[in-house]
């Protein structure tokens, strides 16, 4: 059997708390940060739709909004590195036609 002081225990208590108020400090300054990201991405996409719809609406020429959604999509991921790509699902089979469990795959993720 161990005995403490009373001294040593409520210096564990301090230390717990301690510990406590230092966890619940980190957690607090790690979730505003996903918070403050989330309301970035959140504006960046609104304002992009905006600009998209605008752009179909009053654009002087035709557009195609399939080919510049995939522009969008490519420049985006080319600022990011140049490995990086999207491969739309209907060019999946072209690529790959023995792949059909990776499609299954792919669509069982609900991205």
């Amino acid at each position: 059997m161990i005995l403490f002081h009373k001294r040593e225990i409520e210096e564990m208590k301090k230390i717990k708390k301690l510990v406590l108020i230092i966890s619940v400090v980190a957690t607090s300054i790690f979730s505003m940060g996903f918070v403050d990201n989330y309301f970035e991405i959140s504006k960046n996409l609104d304002i992009f739709t905006t600009l998209y719809r605008e752009l179909n609406v009053f654009y002087v020429d035709d557009t195609d909004p399939g080919e510049l959604i995939k522009k969008a999509i490519d420049s985006m991921l080319e600022s990011l590195d140049p490995y990086t790509t999207y491969i739309p699902e209907s060019e999946i089979n072209f690529l790959c036609p023995q792949c059909f469990h990776l499609q299954t795959l792919l669509r069982s993720w609900h991205f």
